[in-house]
C-alpha cells in the first residue's frame, strides 16, 4: 500500500466507501501491471479494483467476469458516479474504476502502468457496488501515487492539455485564423529574405567586410 493510499482515511475522514476506493486506486497510479497481481506492488485490472474496495470495507469477487455481476447496473456513463466499475468490452475481460469527468483509473495491460485515462467504452456494462456512489471528493492529484503521463482533474498535465484545447478552440474563429495567417506569412517572408542574403548578395557582402 502506498503512502497516498494508506493515508486516504486520514486525509478524507468523511469520505464514503466509493470515495475511499477511488482514493486508494489513485494511490497506485504508476505501479506496474502484473497479470494475476493483487498488490500491494503490482496489480491486474480486477486486482486493483478488488484491493481498492477491500480497503474501503467492501468485498468484491476476484475477476472482472464475476465483478460485472456485483452491485447494481448503471444505464450509461452519463449516470455514473466516482467509484462505479466500468467494463469497456462486451466480454467483461477488463474492468476500470470511474473517477468522474469522463475519466477512469485502470491497470491496463502488461508493460503499461496503472494510469488515469478518458473513458473509452462501456460495452460490458457499468456497476455500482456501494449503496451510495462517490462524490468525487478524493479525485485530485494529491491522492495520486507514483508517476503517470495521464492527467487527472487539477494536475499540471491536465492544465496543459486544457490550455492547448483552449488555443485550438480560439483559432477556430475566422478573425483568429486571419491573424494567424498574417503571422505565418511574415515568418515565411523573413525566412526567404535570410536565405536570399546567405545564398547571394549576403555572401558577397560578408567577403567585403572580412577583407
Amino acid at each position: 500500500m502506498t503512502l497516498a493510499a494508506s493515508s486516504c482515511k486520514t486525509k478524507h475522514p468523511g469520505a464514503n466507501q466509493a470515495d475511499l476506493a477511488v482514493c486508494y486506486a489513485l494511490g497506485q497510479v504508476g505501479k506496474p501491471y502484473l497479470w494475476g497481481g493483487t498488490g500491494p506492488d503490482e496489480y491486474d485490472c480486477s486486482g486493483l479494483v478488488q484491493a481498492a474496495y477491500q480497503y474501503a470495507g467492501v468485498s468484491l469477487p476476484r475477476t472482472s467476469q464475476v465483478q460485472c455481476h456485483s452491485g447494481t447496473a448503471i444505464a450509461s456513463v452519463s449516470d455514473a458516479l466516482p467509484g462505479d466499475l466500468i467494463f469497456p468490452y462486451a466480454d467483461e475481460s477488463h474492468v476500470t474504476m470511474y473517477l468522474g469527468g469522463n475519466q477512469l483509473v485502470e491497470a491496463p495491460r502488461t508493460g503499461v502502468p496503472i494510469q488515469v485515462v478518458n473513458v473509452y467504452g462501456s460495452a460490458g456494462g457499468i456497476r455500482r457496488v456501494t449503496a451510495q456512489g462517490g462524490t468525487g471528493a478524493t479525485v485530485n492529484s494529491a491522492d495520486m501515487g507514483g508517476s503517470s503521463t495521464s492527467s487527472v482533474a487539477g494536475s499540471s498535465t491536465g492544465g496543459l492539455l486544457n490550455s492547448v484545447s483552449t488555443v485550438g478552440k480560439a483559432l477556430t474563429s475566422s478573425s483568429d485564423w486571419t491573424s494567424f495567417a498574417y503571422i505565418v506569412g511574415g515568418c515565411v517572408l523573413l525566412l526567404l529574405v535570410v536565405l536570399s542574403l546567405v545564398s547571394g548578395p549576403g555572401r558577397a557582402l560578408a567577403k567585403q567586410v572580412t577583407g
